[in-house]
């Protein structure tokens, strides 16, 4: 959960440059204390969202841990399946490349 204001750190210069030089030190230095406290309470929110989300993950392990094992084997079976074809065809394709490098450069 990010929040944005027109003068934080990032955009202090894009929003605020209408301020003197002088203004623009006092401002930066206002709103970067200013904003720790916030900054602190945008990171306990996400920190937060981190521990439930590792909740969730541990009450799907609870309840659906064994058919979701499952599922996983089948995917991943069928993603190393997949893989060994595109090396096949790889092969086959470097294979037909060097025949036809062979061909062009044999002497009649």
């Amino acid at each position: 959960m990010s929040h944005h204001h027109c003068c934080n750190h990032d955009h202090h210069h894009s929003c605020c440059n209408h301020h003197s030089h002088e203004q623009e030190c006092h401002e930066t230095s206002h709103h970067e204390h200013g904003d720790f406290p916030h900054q602190l309470l945008e990171m306990a929110d996400e920190a937060w969202m981190e521990v439930l989300k590792e909740k969730i993950k541990e009450q799907i392990k609870a309840t659906s841990g064994a058919k979701l094992d499952k599922l996983a084997k089948i995917v991943a079976e069928a993603n190393n399946d997949r893989w060994e074809q595109k090396l096949q065809l790889l092969d086959i394709a470097h294979t037909f490349t060097d025949k036809i490098r062979a061909f062009f450069t044999q002497k009649k």
